[in-house]
């Protein structure tokens, strides 16, 4: 129960925060991907912001995860669930 109440506020915070950066940049455009989301057209079509919220999702998790990959293989240590053979 307590990480599963963990992972709902996890997430509410960051849907909190993707929010936040989407409505900065809708008022503000910036050099950058979620700009480019916003506001980029195919067809003259924008993205709805349903499809952009979950892109940003992504992107964030993903550079969350290569960010503490990258950041594991620095500091030489080794992950919890290895075994020292």
């Amino acid at each position: 129960m307590v990480e599963q109440l963990n992972s709902t506020m996890f997430e509410d915070v960051a849907n909190e925060l993707i929010d936040d950066v989407i409505e900065d940049r809708r008022k503000k455009l910036k050099d950058d991907a979620i700009s480019q989301l916003i506001h980029d057209e195919v067809d003259g079509i924008t993205m709805t912001p349903e499809p952009v919220n979950s892109n940003v999702a992504i992107m964030f998790t993903a550079g969350s995860s290569s960010t503490h990959l990258r950041s594991r293989r620095r500091s030489h240590m080794q992950p919890a669930w290895h075994s020292a053979s």
